[in-house]
């Protein structure tokens, strides 16, 4: 879908940086996918913008796990 796009924008517009790590290799530990984000730390916030907390933005934010894999 959209969403890592999105994502993917987003972090760009920040000037920050996302990383994929993948293994579908048991033997080599959990199965599944990663994604790493990492965003500038701004010390001195911009006058006006306040702050918001994280959760009135995610609602309802899931986890999801043990997902089964597509064929």
């Amino acid at each position: 879908g959209m969403g890592l796009a999105i994502t993917y924008g987003i972090i760009k517009m920040h000037r920050g940086q996302i990383t994929v790590e993948s293994n579908d290799n048991p033997k080599d530990g959990p199965t599944g996918t990663r994604f790493y984000i990492s965003l500038p730390r701004n010390v001195n916030p911009i006058n006006g913008i306040k702050e918001v907390d994280i959760k009135e933005w995610f609602h309802e934010a899931e986890m999801i796990e043990n997902m089964p894999k597509s064929s």
